[in-house]
């Protein structure tokens, strides 16, 4: 009995909801519009929103919008700043090892008695051997060294011909060289063409702070050039015998530089 008087007064509204929305509309109807103009300037009476509160908006957002924009850009080329000023700090610390590195190279090799003839690849043979531009006429004889554009020893002459050479690199299996390091310990540096082998054949000072294996007069060679750099590598005293092994990442090719060095 309760739910009867409910639905019946729930239809009533509809029916005065309906009646109010229709009258709404036959009042703006025949009055061309106005009850709607009234009713609009009322609510703008009771709620009044000025151009200049517009105009104020509109600008917050916009310099909301910008400051932001701002801050982000400024973010992005802050963190580019700091990645290029790290490139830089790293590329200072490679160019000062190198650099200190050369001056320790310079110390060891009396330029002033040293020339340098530029050569060539000619050929190469299936044995990992080339041939090179240069031989009598430029008076090249056997062992004569051969650098890179590093200054590194890379190979040695085995043959030499009238206008070029044959000459035994660090990648193949049968290259030997002497050398010394700065404490004057003595090694053999040989070959298993993908690395160089370092071992000691006879020990001045147990000291494994070594950073180059170099070429020297007591080898009969014309200076000291250096063979290996040991700086960042491995190297071990077992049975009062030091020895390193360095993977070899020269790649000889037909563009190579290098370098015949010859006593003036």
């Amino acid at each position: 009995m309760f739910q009867e008087p409910q639905k019946r007064r729930n239809y009533v509204i509809y029916i005065l909801f309906i009646f109010l929305s229709g009258s709404i509309f036959l009042a703006d109807l025949f009055s061309n519009k106005k009850f709607s103009d009234l009713i609009s300037d009322n609510a703008d009476f009771l709620f009044p929103v000025s151009q200049e509160a517009i105009d104020l908006f509109d600008s917050l957002d916009l310099n909301i919008i910008k400051n932001k924009n701002t801050l982000i850009n400024e973010n992005i080329r802050l963190k580019n700043e700091v990645i290029e000023l790290r490139k830089l700090k790293l590329i200072n610390e490679r160019l000062v090892e190198e650099i200190r590195s050369n001056n320790e190279l310079i110390k060891n090799v009396n330029l002033e008695n040293i020339i340098y003839y530029k050569s060539t690849i000619l050929i190469k043979n299936t044995e990992d051997e080339y041939l090179i531009s240069g031989g009598r006429n430029i008076n090249l004889n056997k062992n004569d060294l051969i650098l890179n554009e590093e200054g590194f020893v890379v190979a040695y002459i085995v043959k030499v011909f009238d206008d070029h050479s044959l000459m035994n690199t660090i990648i193949n299996s049968e290259f030997s060289i002497p050398g010394i390091d700065k404490y004057g310990n003595q090694y053999l540096v040989t070959s298993n063409r993908e690395e160089l082998l370092i071992n000691s054949i006879y020990i001045e000072e147990e000291n494994l702070n070594i950073d180059y294996i170099f070429t020297d007069v007591a080898f009969d060679h014309i200076g000291q050039f250096p063979i290996v750099k040991l700086t960042n590598e491995e190297v071990s005293n077992a049975n009062n015998k030091i020895s390193a092994v360095v993977r070899i990442d020269y790649k000889f090719s037909f563009d190579s530089n290098i370098y015949i060095v010859k006593e003036k």
